[in-house]
């Protein structure tokens, strides 16, 4: 298996901010799932901390009409996981974000923001997974660990997409690495609703401070 990490670069012109950001605001960037893109769940800054410039990414790959971080089978490997992580943070280089940011991903884009944090800890302020996943081969450096980055792990307990296995292992992976804020959603599938809204308003109200 090769270990050479493919190049990926986000289009900046394709990146949807909510508003004009400053210097001095507090960013959140927003990744997508597989086969989505940029503008689905837009409209989600609305519900967010008015003080927060939201940053919609698009995913470097075409997938299944929409587009991913990352291939989505059996043959991916720690290599591809890890440059749609290294797509974020160039993104991030080329936008001047010095300050660190939260960082936000639903389903697929929950793996690549999970493996951003590992590539640079100290680049962020929170992290927040939305019905998501950690890669088995995610590795975590000690400083991860020693800084107990504020998280969110939030699905629907009908969400059937993601193996139980798979979500067993998130759980204990993120428990061991982050100071983990967990919610569940009784009837929800593999999406968001108004009551996960409300808990990841509050979430990131409480990281803001």
């Amino acid at each position: 298996m090769s270990t050479e990490r493919p190049l990926l670069q986000i289009d900046r012109s394709s990146v949807r901010w909510s508003r004009r950001r400053t210097s001095d605001d507090p960013v959140l960037l927003v990744l997508h799932g597989h086969g989505m893109d940029e503008s689905l769940g837009f409209e989600l800054h609305r519900r967010l901390p008015p003080e927060l410039a939201v940053a919609f990414l698009r995913g470097p790959l075409r997938r299944q009409g929409g587009y991913g971080w990352f291939p989505l089978d059996a043959s991916v490997t720690t290599a591809e996981i890890r440059a749609s992580a290294d797509a974020v943070l160039d993104w991030m280089d080329a936008e001047g974000l010095d300050r660190p940011v939260h960082l936000l991903g639903f389903s697929q884009g929950a793996c690549t923001a999970v493996e951003a944090v590992c590539a640079a800890p100290e680049r962020f302020a929170s992290v927040v997974n939305l019905s998501g996943f950690v890669s088995p081969t995610t590795v975590a450096p000690e400083a991860l660990r020693r800084r107990r980055l504020p998280a969110l792990y939030a699905r629907g307990e009908a969400d059937t997409l993601v193996p139980a296995l798979l979500v067993h292992r998130t759980r204990r992976w993120m428990r061991d690495h982050l100071e983990l804020t967990e919610r569940s959603y009784p009837g929800l599938g593999h999406s968001v609703d108004d009551a996960e809204l409300v808990d990841l308003a509050a979430f990131l109200e409480g990281a803001l401070r």
